[in-house]
């Protein structure tokens, strides 16, 4: 079985239709695709609030 996702649900606007709202991109995203990569700590650097929040998820 192969999965497809992408590595952000928020950074492809082309995903969404116009009206989509910003809070509403998750829920449609979901209803497309099984897999999303979070990888939040990658880009930004883990931070202590960050890396208590990545644990305690």
């Amino acid at each position: 079985m192969i999965h497809i996702g992408l590595s952000s649900f928020g950074d492809h606007p082309q995903l969404y239709l116009p009206e989509t709202k910003p809070g509403e991109r998750l829920a449609d995203y979901a209803s497309h695709y099984l897999l999303v990569e979070i990888d939040n700590t990658f880009y930004t650097g883990c931070q202590l609030r960050e890396h208590v929040t990545l644990v305690t998820w």
